[in-house]
């Protein structure tokens, strides 16, 4: 396994582990909440232990994101409705710069994107965001993307 694949599986696992620790534990959903604003020993304690080595960006990054929303396997490019509200918003994260600004773009939209995704999958994009996971999650999203009646729609 090359070091990229043996990160990559880090950090998918780190977004796993995290949603099946969040829910045997859901008051630790407020602690990981308090990530968006400020240090908090007690999710830092759980993001060190899951997440060792990572930066620190990604592991603020991954606990937002897992106080946020449920795990399911949507990709998060596939959630957002193809109309131009939904358009807007997809560019808008596709704009963000670092790992944290996608998953705060990403945890403001929880509710507009149903509350679940595939947090493995929105993890590993905070540890490579850049250029090739932008033109990934775009072909995603013109592929996957949910269309303007709300149904999601699966072409290949």
């Amino acid at each position: 396994m090359s070091e990229k694949e043996s990160l990559e599986a880090q950090v998918r696992g780190l977004g796993l582990a995290l949603a099946r620790l969040l829910e045997a534990r859901p008051g630790l959903k407020r602690a990981f909440r308090g990530l968006r604003r400020a240090d908090l020993p007690e999710a830092w304690v759980h993001l060190y232990r899951l997440g060792e080595g990572l930066p620190e960006e990604v592991l603020r990054g991954a606990g937002v994101l897992a106080a946020s929303f449920r795990h399911a396997p949507f990709h998060p490019a596939s959630l957002f409705p193809k109309d131009p509200a939904g358009e807007r918003r997809f560019y808008r994260l596709l704009r963000s710069r670092t790992p944290m600004e996608v998953a705060l773009t990403l945890a403001r939209q929880a509710s507009y994107l149903g509350g679940a995704l595939d947090l493995g999958e929105a993890v590993k994009a905070l540890a490579f965001w850049g250029d090739r996971v932008r033109f990934e999650w775009a072909r995603v999203y013109a592929r996957e993307g949910v269309g303007e009646s709300g149904e999601e729609s699966i072409s290949d």
